[in-house]
This record gives C-alpha cells, sequence and structure tokens, in this order.
C-alpha cells in the first residue's frame, strides 16, 4: 500500500494504468479509499491535490503452456469513456460527423439531436482532437483535467467551457489565483442572467444547479 497525490491531468483510468491495475475500481472501492470516495462522488471528476491509497498490485496470474505449441493470449486493454456535448453559440452541433483522435488512433462518429458526442477512449490518455470537417471546427480535448463543481477552480472551468471566458466577453478572462475575484464575478452575473437566475455574481445553489444541468447533465461532481 502507497499513497499517491493526484496530478494535474490525473483521472483514475490513468493513475490506475499508471499502477498496473485493469479497473479503476480496484482503487475507488478500495476501503482504504472511503473518505475519499465520500468526497468525490463522480470518481470521472478528481482534483490535483486529492489524496489516494494505491493498494499492492494485484497477483500476476501464472499459465502453463505445452512446449512445442503456439499459444494465444489476450490482453484486454483497459478504456474510459468521455462525454461531449458540443454547442455553437446557443445550439447544439446536432447530427454533424466528426472525428476524434487520440494518439495517432483516429475514430469516427456523428452526434445525436443534441450535440452529443461520447467515445471510448484508451486508459492513458490524457489529450484527445474532436473535429468536425463540415464547418472545420476543432477542440482540443484535456482528459481529466476536469476539477469537481464544489472547487472554485471546477466552478471557473463551467464558465469557460460555456463560453463565458470567449473573445464574445471584450477579452474577458477568468481569474487565475483560485479564487472568486472581479472576472468570476462577471462571469457568474452573465451566466445568471442568461439563465434567469438573480444576477448576483455569487454562488449559490440555483446557480450551481444549473451549472450542472448544462454542463455536467446532473452528474455527481
Amino acid at each position: 500500500m502507497r499513497n499517491y497525490k493526484v496530478q494535474p491531468g490525473d483521472c483514475l483510468a490513468t493513475i490506475a494504468s499508471e499502477f498496473g491495475f485493469s479497473d479503476y475500481h480496484q482503487i475507488y472501492d478500495h476501503p482504504s479509499n472511503a473518505d475519499f470516495k465520500k468526497k468525490r462522488p463522480n470518481p470521472f471528476v478528481i482534483k490535483a491535490g486529492d489524496e489516494l491509497a494505491i493498494p499492492d498490485k494485484p497477483t500476476p496470474t501464472t499459465y502453463q503452456c505445452e512446449t512445442g505449441k503456439e499459444h494465444v493470449f489476450t490482453l484486454a486493454r483497459p478504456e474510459t469513456r468521455i462525454s461531449i456535448y458540443v454547442r455553437d453559440g446557443h445550439r447544439p452541433l446536432a447530427n454533424r460527423d466528426y472525428i476524434f483522435t487520440v494518439g495517432n488512433v483516429q475514430s469516427h462518429g456523428r452526434t445525436d439531436a443534441a450535440g452529443f458526442v461520447s467515445q471510448a477512449v484508451p486508459a492513458w490518455a490524457t489529450r484527445a482532437e474532436l473535429y468536425f470537417p463540415n464547418g472545420d471546427i476543432s477542440f482540443d480535448v484535456r482528459i481529466g483535467a476536469l476539477d469537481p463543481l464544489i472547487e472554485v477552480s471546477g466552478l471557473q472551468q463551467r464558465l469557460e467551457n460555456l463560453g463565458f471566458a470567449s473573445d464574445d466577453w471584450s477579452g474577458f478572462v477568468l481569474d487565475d489565483d483560485g479564487a472568486i475575484g472581479s472576472a468570476t464575478t462577471e462571469a457568474l452575473r452573465r451566466f445568471q442572467l442568461e439563465n434567469q437566475l438573480e444576477p448576483t455574481g455569487e454562488i449559490d445553489e440555483d446557480t450551481v444547479a444549473r451549472l450542472r444541468k448544462l454542463h455536467d447533465r446532473g452528474a455527481a461532481t
């Protein structure tokens, strides 16, 4: 058993892969991580600085093989899944062909009517490219980089992903010090106004619930 501090860009799938586990549940569900599991109810959204207990590696399976014959072993490659909702302004990028690239492997797919993309990715992957040939639109996808919504950094990331830190807001940028400053307050006000909430510029239950619905689709974060 050893302790591990989550690094930027980590997710449980990449951590499990790094330490030789085929399934992140072998770490996440371990009794030593009960407090972590309570703190992070969504195993796919964790934060740099979180601490995990890494169990001892499973005992390797031993096989006895007859000499002089050919034997085939199939190795299961750990995978995880990434889900993305893509919008063009206020409209979903619906029913559009896309190319999803991880490393040198490309996958082809099509968004649904809500602009939804769902792709299996290798457990080790930390970056991908989502490209829409019709329109020449490309997104750099950082896998595992999203912080929990209960963290200030996670709130800021979601506001940015939803377009409240884009050029549409006159060069508006989010605070980079992890604090609620004037830029984050203004982003919150704009988000609240657009979603018929009281524009206080403060974090409240209604604002968090609306962010979760729009960005995380109700996931526990």
